[in-house]
């Protein structure tokens, strides 16, 4: 965690107005000099404060010299109080990759460490966007029907240098990927959000693009956190998965089906229908929910053979949720959740 550093200047004399000074008029206090003591005193509604053994406070000049006079005229170094916490888009990729096509959420993790109670973070206030400018911002992803906020001990800071003030961009690479004993904050962000509010569509892929998160804390702490994420495609056959869900026979845009573990462009779930691709021999988990819109998952169809529903498994949350692993073992597999009776399949 780093500050960033600003001037502040000193104030010689301070007074505070009373009603009584409010109903005489103007009130001013004349140059004049303590030769005594120092300190702060006060009398009824009026607050002041001298210095111990102040020089005379003036300014003197001649030729290319200048002089000022007292202790409080020059310059001090204050800090800013904007925190710049370490951001972690995707530990250990580097430049995180960000799939255009993915219709899935990129989660983003800021760091935890000392001093930094991630715990206090204003979610409200949580917002990303380039760095650069241009486009809008983004919010959070609710996690209505996906992925939504977690606290947890994900990962360490990066110990690398990201500069001493807000306006550095870092796009270093974390060298590690373990917890540290301390909690940290995983944000979702909707894929479909990022690319339409950063206009990051018609940008070439492979483009480095640099992303700031702003927000504050419950105290009004401000923060800027940043990274960089490298624009990509669907990697494509062999090992693509076409996913999608339906609802009597209506291809679904917002249901969220989560896969497990995440595809080679570190994409795991997504909303409706979207594809993955996995390295040949890959076993993954995909995970609809039981019910979606009041109709139940019956039956999965997976390759065009249909695959009943085991019924709802686990517990607490998990009662809700269906799920089936396949084998990644040929150039192009379909995977759709199958709501109420009808199978009539769906399309790229």
């Amino acid at each position: 965690m780093k500050r960033s550093r600003a001037l502040a200047y000193g104030i010689a004399v301070a007074a505070t107005a009373s009603a009584a000074a409010m109903m005489t008029g103007v009130y001013e206090i004349n140059w004049w000099t303590s030769d005594a003591g120092g300190g702060f005193s006060s009398g009824g509604t009026y607050d002041m404060g001298v210095d111990f053994g102040q020089v005379d406070y003036r300014v003197m000049s001649g030729g290319p010299y200048t002089i000022a006079g007292g202790f409080w005229p020059g310059a001090a170094e204050a800090s800013d109080p904007t925190l710049i916490p370490t951001l972690l888009i995707r530990p250990l990729a580097c430049p995180a990759p960000l799939n255009v096509d993915g219709h899935g959420v990129v989660k983003i993790l800021m760091t935890g460490e000392t001093g930094l109670d991630i715990t206090a973070l204003d979610l409200a206030s949580v917002r990303i966007e380039r760095a650069d400018g241009i486009g809008g911002f983004v919010l959070p992803y609710d996690g209505t029907t996906g992925p939504g906020v977690v606290f947890a001990d994900f990962n360490q800071p990066n110990d690398l240098d990201v500069g001493d003030g807000p306006e550095q961009v870092s796009c270093s690479c974390n060298d590690v990927n373990a917890p540290d004993g301390i909690v940290d904050v995983q944000i979702p962000f909707r894929t479909d959000d990022l690319v339409s509010e950063l206009q990051l569509d018609g940008l070439p892929m492979g483009t480095e693009v640099a992303l700031r998160l702003t927000g504050e804390f419950a105290d009004g702490t401000p923060f800027v956190a940043s990274d960089c994420m490298a624009l990509v495609s669907t990697p494509g056959p062999p090992g693509m998965v076409v996913l999608g869900a339906e609802v009597n026979g209506v291809r679904q845009t917002g249901t969220w089906i989560d896969a497990s573990p995440a595809d080679l462009s570190l994409d795991g779930g997504g909303f409706g229908s979207f594809e993955r691709c996995y390295s040949l021999d890959t076993i993954v988990t995909f995970t609809a929910p039981a019910i979606v819109n009041g109709v139940r998952l019956t039956q999965w169809r997976v390759d065009g053979q249909v695959v009943p529903a085991s019924g709802p498994s686990g517990f607490g949350e998990d009662r809700n949720q269906e799920t089936i692993e396949i084998e990644i073992i040929g150039d192009e597999h379909e995977v759709v959740a199958i709501y109420g009776g009808s199978d009539m399949g769906i399309s790229r």
